[in-house]
Formats: C-alpha cells, structure tokens, sequence
C-alpha cells in the first residue's frame, strides 16, 4: 500500500492540471467568524440531508402508485426505482461541480433537478399525460441527481471545515439526516395523506420544502480557510476529543496522505476494492429499502406496518450513521473504518438467509437490521475516502464511489421485479403476489452478493490497516 501511494507516476498523474474550487484565505477570518460559518454550515448541512433522503420514504407510497394510480407491473415500478437509484448515485456528475464550482453552485444544481422532478412526478399522477412508465422512470433519474447532488456539498463542506481527529463524528451526524430522512417524510405521509391516498399533493409538497431548504444551503454552506480548520477555532468540545484522540495514539506518527484523485484513483488498488464492496453492500441494502413495501404487502402485513418497517428500518440507518461515526473514531487505532464495513455485510448476508427460510416472522427484524448495516456502509465509508485519499478533489473522490451503489442497486431491481413478476396475480386490475416465493430467490442471491463482498472487504482492510491496527 505504501509503496503504491508513492508511486512517481502517481504523483505524477496528481500534478496534472485539474481545477479544484479555491479555498479562500485565512488572514482576515477572526475565531469568531471561523465558528459562526463551521456551525452555521453544520446545521444547514443536516437540514439538507434530510431533503436529500427523501427516496428512502419510496416504500411509503410506492405501491399506490402501482396499483391505485398507474396500475404498473412490478417490473415496471422497480424500474422507475431503479431510474432513481441511478440518478442517485452518479455522485461522480456534482462531485465534479461541487469540486470545481463549490458547494453553493453545486447546491443550486441540486435544488433545481430535486425540486422539478417531484414538481413534474406530481403533475404527471395529476394528469396522467403519459401513460408510458418511461416518463416516470426520466422524472425520477432527475430526483436521484438532484438527492446526490444536496447530499455531496454537505459531506464535503464538513469534511473539510472540521479535524481529522472528529471527521467520524461530524460526518456520522451530517448523514444520520440522510438516513433519518424516510422515517420523517413517512411519518408526514402517514399522517396527511395516506387515509386520502394523495400521493400527488404529498409529492408537491416535497418539491416546495426542498427548494426552501436548497436556496437556504446555497446561501449558508460555505468551506473555510484550510488555515482556519485546526483545532484550537473548532470549539472547545471538539479540542477536548482530538487532545484524547491524540493521546491514544502517542507516540505513533500517523503517515501524510497523498492526494489521489482523477485517473489515478480509477487505478488505484484499494480504490477499486472499495468500489465492489459499496456495490454488494448498498446494493443489496438498497434493493431491500426499494422492495420493502412489497415484500411486506406479499406477507398480508396491514398498511400501518408497511409504514412502520419503512420507518424502523430509517430508524435503523439514522442511529447506525451516529453512533459508527462516533465509535469509528474512538477505536480507530486498533480498527479501521474497513472493519465496519466487514461488520455491516456480515449482518446483511446474516440476515438475507434468514429472510430467505423465514420471510414472515423475521421480515420487520430483517428492516431494522438491514438499515442499521446499511447506515453502518455509509458512515464509515466517506470518512475512509478522506483519509485514504486526501480532501484536495475529496467530492469527486466520494462521488465516484458513491456510483458502487447505483451499479449494485440496478440489477439487483432487477431481479427482484422479476421473481416478483414470475409469481405474480392480477387482483381488483392490479398486479399482486402474495407468499414467501416472491422475493425467497432474491434474498438468496442478495445474500451470496453481501457475502462476496464481505470477503473483499476483509482483503481490503487487511492492505490498508495500520500497524498498531489489529484490522
């Protein structure tokens, strides 16, 4: 690993002109400025996130729409999911502009593609000017983009702005929004629109609060002076947890990370492992969150359990992205982020098996489990880019991991519509399919995927882990 960061033709390629979004200076910035912007963006960041998960909430209403108002297949309403996941991960596209414009373009780009598409979804169930579910899968693709692109300008600005020694912490709570966001919208849709079926108007209403949270983002997200982000102007709590950071790791000397970015991370080793354990890990973890309102509707669960697994399961992933962000920091001289990674596939292929021989009595254990290895995924995994990679290109870097998740997520849709179509009955003009077949195939298959990925992340941490690391 260490003779790979310093390759010359590494450097080398890092020395190539790429425009990176300027760092303002620190000559003028008093502690008290530093302060006000590092927290006012902090906060501004978590309201964002939490607009920015909204898909999480898919569950909540996605099977209206299949049989109340479009009256679409099961491969056809996880292919429109599929169009989101997709948009939603080709983090590489705002990775590029928050990167090369800053977070406040790079927020604006996202308000606008997030708020439209729900904008045009609404008037699309309104109307029915299309009958075609392509449509529906275009509108989508663009609240995917525009999901990624309000959550990269987050990530970025906070992990730039706060120390490596609280990076876990602070990128842990900026993403529990992210994760908390399904359960908040859900509960919003339960109990506004849900007795009336509105899916359109509750959809409306996502557009209008999103781009009230986008402009208010653009104007307030700012990254501060590199010279500016120590430390001493953290705040006195954050100084407290990075002295006993520090004395933990004394005396060992933590190496200086090379900045790897552009064609050289696509080459870079550990990069591409990274690449193919965010694919098992989110995809299989993503199919689960797309699929679980049927998968509970092929049990004969009521609708206020439906909604209540798609709120365990945000639960889940909220409190995982919390407390792994802060136990990842507190034990990282002996684990590396990778470890959490290894522990989150572990219980992903654990529970896949169980799901596949006990759909119905383990399926709500099944959504809290899954959504707490899926925010452990996304918890530990930012923070390793930054420290693997470096922060000069650090949202292009996330970015282009972040595309692990869509390529994952897609055919493994895929092939839950499918088995889901093959067992498939029309009942009342919609399209239904009731019993543990529907989705048994596909929990295997999903568990055979965390399980590979798994033994790859094993491999993972085992090059990169420090030598005072146990793994």
């Amino acid at each position: 690993m260490k003779n790979e960061l310093h390759r010359p033709d590494i450097i080398n390629m890092e020395k190539q002109a790429m425009v990176v979004y300027p760092s303002p200076s620190s000559s003028s910035w008093s502690s008290s400025r530093v302060t006000f912007v590092r927290y006012s963006t902090f906060l501004v960041s978590i309201a964002q996130c939490l607009c920015a998960g909204t898909l999480y909430g898919w569950g909540a209403y996605n099977k209206v729409i299949k049989d109340d108002i479009m009256l679409y297949s099961g491969s056809e309403i996880n292919l429109i999911n599929s169009m989101a996941l997709v948009g939603q991960y080709m983090g590489f596209i705002p990775g590029f502009i928050n990167d090369r414009w800053g977070p406040n373009v790079g927020t604006l780009y996202a308000t606008t593609l997030c708020s439209l598409g729900y904008l045009f979804v609404y008037l699309q169930l309104s109307t029915k000017f299309v009958e075609s579910s392509a449509m529906m899968c275009f509108f989508y693709l663009l609240i995917g983009q525009g999901s990624v692109s309000l959550y990269l300008p987050a990530i970025m600005a906070n992990v730039r702005n706060f120390p490596a020694s609280v990076r876990g912490v602070i990128v842990g709570i900026v993403v529990s929004g992210f994760g908390l966001s399904g359960a908040l919208f859900s509960s919003v849709y339960k109990s506004y629109y849900q007795s009336t079926k509105d899916v359109p108007t509750f959809l409306l209403m996502l557009a209008i609060v999103i781009a009230a949270v986008g402009v208010l983002g653009a104007l307030c997200i700012r990254l501060l002076p590199i010279g500016a982000v120590t430390p001493s102007s953290a705040g006195n709590a954050i100084e407290n947890v990075e002295e006993r950071m520090e004395s933990m790791a004394s005396p060992l000397i933590e190496p200086e990370v090379v900045d790897i970015y552009g064609k050289a991370l696509l080459r870079n080793k550990d990069w591409l492992m990274l690449f193919v354990v965010v694919i098992a890990s989110c995809g299989t973890g993503l199919m689960f969150i797309s699929n679980v309102s049927l998968m509970a509707d092929s049990m004969h669960f009521s609708d206020d359990t439906t909604l209540l697994m798609v709120s365990l399961l945000s639960y889940g992933n909220c409190l995982s992205r919390l407390v792994i962000g802060v136990l990842s920091d507190q034990v990282k001289r002996h684990l590396s982020r990778c470890f959490f990674l290894i522990l989150a596939l572990f219980i992903m292929t654990v529970s896949y098996i169980v799901l596949a021989m006990a759909q119905e009595s383990f399926l709500v254990t099944g959504a809290i489990l899954t959504g707490l290895a899926y925010g452990t995924v996304w918890a530990a995994a930012p923070t390793f880019v930054s420290e693997q990679f470096g922060l000069k290109a650090y949202a292009s870097n996330w970015g282009m991991t972040t595309v692990g998740a869509g390529v994952g997520a897609f055919p493994l849709n895929a092939i839950a519509g499918a088995f889901f179509d093959a067992h498939k009955q029309t009942v009342g003009g919609a399209n239904k399919c009731y019993g543990p077949e529907c989705y048994r195939a596909t929990y295997i298959i999903s568990a055979c995927v965390a399980g590979a990925g798994m033994i790859l992340a094993f491999a993972l941490a085992r090059r990169v882990k420090k030598p005072h690391q146990w793994i």
